[in-house]
């Protein structure tokens, strides 16, 4: 359960601290009042490091984000509210893989359904292959892997 927990809290992270991730990127308006910045996509899609567009693996944020379709920039306020709307779709899915305390293997997860959240914990030396589309992928206490 406190691994799950750990897939929450980055949620939770990004909920409180999207604003303040957002205005920064959008270096270009930095000076201007978050109401009224707007962010490029090549901006957004440096969330890629924290994020990734939820069951799209491989796409851009600013390829599913609305407001980037027919122009580069878009109102900081907009996407801000499009991703958190986002966020807050994840927290109601119960689809959670757990692979855990592996050792000097080699793993391939193929399931079928969309896992929402995947949480590899405590493998060493191991090659883990997800072949799942996630949201979210937890790995903690791994080592050589």
């Amino acid at each position: 359960l406190g691994l799950l927990m750990r897939a929450a809290d980055l949620v939770d992270f990004l909920e409180r601290r999207l604003e303040g991730l957002l205005h920064v990127l959008a270096s270009s308006t930095l000076s201007l009042p978050v109401a009224t910045a707007s962010i490029k996509d090549s901006e957004v899609d440096a969330l890629g490091l924290l994020m990734r567009a939820p069951g799209l693996p491989g796409r851009k944020m600013s390829e599913i984000i609305p407001f980037f379709s027919s122009s580069s920039t878009a109102p900081l306020p907009a996407v801000k509210q499009w991703i958190l709307r986002s966020l807050k779709g994840t927290r109601g899915a119960d689809s959670t893989l757990l692979i855990k305390d592996l050792s000097k293997t080699t793993a391939v997860q193929r399931e079928v359904s969309l896992q929402r959240v995947v949480v590899v914990s405590n493998c060493h030396d191991c090659a883990i292959y997800l072949m799942v589309p996630a949201a979210y992928v937890l790995v903690t206490g791994c080592s050589h892997c």
